[in-house]
């Protein structure tokens, strides 16, 4: 594994957790959505050169790590 990391921002309406209940479709067109600018994100990466690419051997892993600006509690 290389260990790359990969930072960008969404929109808070843009999160999809297991507490907000959505409607398949809705929730697939989210997933989709993070999917793909993730994927752009990482490809833009790759083409000027901060990450390295992987091969098709390795596994790709995701974190995500949110963080609330405001100092309202949330789950």
């Amino acid at each position: 594994m290389t260990g790359n990391t990969l930072k960008f921002q969404i929109h808070k309406d843009r999160i999809v957790t297991s507490n907000q209940r959505l409607h398949w479709a809705r929730k697939a067109r989210l997933v989709a959505y993070l999917r793909n600018r993730s994927r752009l994100q990482a490809r833009s990466g790759i083409n000027d050169g901060t990450l390295t690419p992987y091969t098709n051997e390795e596994k790709a892993v995701a974190w995500a790590t949110i963080a609330y600006p405001t100092r309202r509690r949330a789950d």
